[in-house]
């Protein structure tokens, strides 16, 4: 399969485990419970991880080196789950995702800087158009003076930036490794680990975590499960995609993950309100419509 099918499937995969998780923080947690759905999610790791050693035992011989990037990268990921979770508190799925087109510009910003890479004039054409695009997301027309919704996107800005990195330092190590099962169970590491820190050191988020055992019933844990189930799968098929061409063009490629967003949002909102809805009305839909196409076109322009 080529690789653009491979990165446009974990964009759907995406979107799907988008509006899962966003019903789950706003039926299953009262007063908030994103570290608690990070924390519960981390059993996920711990469930793989065995089995990825059981099959390839190989993957746990590693150099120093390749070992620590692909733990950062693990680590990195979850914080940037983290932080898109608290955004999901704060506001609709269809205006929290689409912040995530800004990925291919902090993938630029960090070429710049830190590789030592030139940003040509579309590349900083195209990250304007998409920074302004998030900006106007962020506008909250609703309200009687129109204001920026700066905890959203702050929160999801910082968390970009992290994924940007995230996929950058599994892809040094995965060329290091020359083998995709080994960077994935170290990445895996890396996420677990992190997990771990938190719920020894952030009590808040401990107590959510126990809540779930404690309020929740047994299907929370089997939407959780088929949720997760597809986000891996997304994640492993965008970390597939990575392997064959750069980062940037990859992210540029999921900026189609905000449509299957906006589309899901509307049928949900539409047949199923039980399960999500969102403010579907012209100003709101037309605020979400123009900025999606101004960010596909930035994307678009970034990668001419």
């Amino acid at each position: 399969m080529h690789w653009i099918f491979i990165a446009l499937l974990a964009s759907l995969c995406w979107s799907i485990t988008n509006h899962i998780e966003k019903f789950l923080l706003s039926k299953y947690f009262v007063g908030g419970g994103a570290g608690g759905y990070v924390l519960f999610a981390a059993l996920d790791f711990a469930i793989f991880i065995p089995l990825i050693i059981f099959f390839k035992p190989a993957t746990l011989l590693l150099d120093a080196h390749a070992a620590g990037v692909l733990l950062a990268s693990g680590a990195l990921y979850t914080i940037a789950v983290l932080l898109y979770l608290h955004a999901l508190e704060r506001d609709e799925t269809s205006n929290v995702v689409p912040i995530w087109q800004t990925i291919p510009v902090f993938t630029f910003l960090i070429g710049f800087f830190l590789l030592g890479e030139t940003l040509s004039r579309q590349q900083l054409i195209g990250s304007i158009i998409i920074v302004a695009a998030a900006i106007f997301l962020s506008i909250d027309f609703g309200a009687r003076r129109k204001k920026i919704k700066m905890s959203v996107l702050g929160l999801m800005l910082v968390a970009s930036f992290l994924i940007a990195c995230t996929w950058l330092f599994f892809k040094i190590g995965a060329v290091a490794t020359a083998d995709y099962w080994t960077a994935t169970l170290w990445q895996f590491f890396g996420s677990l680990g992190f997990s771990i820190l938190l719920f020894v050191c952030v009590p808040k988020y401990r107590e959510q975590f126990f809540q779930i055992f404690r309020a929740n019933t047994a299907r929370f844990f089997l939407i959780d499960f088929a949720s997760s189930l597809i986000d891996s799968a997304g994640n492993r098929l965008m970390a597939f995609a990575l392997l064959s061409v750069p980062v940037a063009l990859t992210q540029v490629v999921n900026g189609f993950q905000p449509v299957f967003v906006l589309l899901i949002a509307v049928g949900l909102t539409l047949f199923f309100p039980k399960l999500g809805t969102e403010k579907i009305g012209r100003a709101h839909l037309a605020q979400k419509i123009f900025a999606i196409i101004a960010m596909l076109g930035g994307a678009a322009i970034i990668s001419l």
